[in-house]
C-alpha cells in the first residue's frame, strides 16, 4: 500500500514538473486592468425597468 502512495507521488510530481517546466517559457497572458473590465461591465449593462 505505501509503495502505490509512492509511485502516484512520484507519477503526479513528474506529470506537474513536465507541465511546468514546458509553460515556464511562455509568455504570460495579457490581464485586463480592473479599471477596464469595469467599464466594459458598465457600458454592457442595460438595467430592465421594473414594475413598482
Amino acid at each position: 500500500m505505501v509503495w502505490v502512495f509512492i509511485l502516484l507521488t512520484i507519477a503526479t510530481y513528474g506529470f506537474v514538473m513536465k507541465y511546468v517546466l514546458s509553460n515556464i517559457q511562455k509568455p504570460a497572458k495579457a490581464i485586463k486592468s480592473y479599471d477596464e473590465s469595469t467599464k466594459e461591465n458598465r457600458a454592457s449593462f442595460n438595467p430592465t425597468p421594473t414594475t413598482r
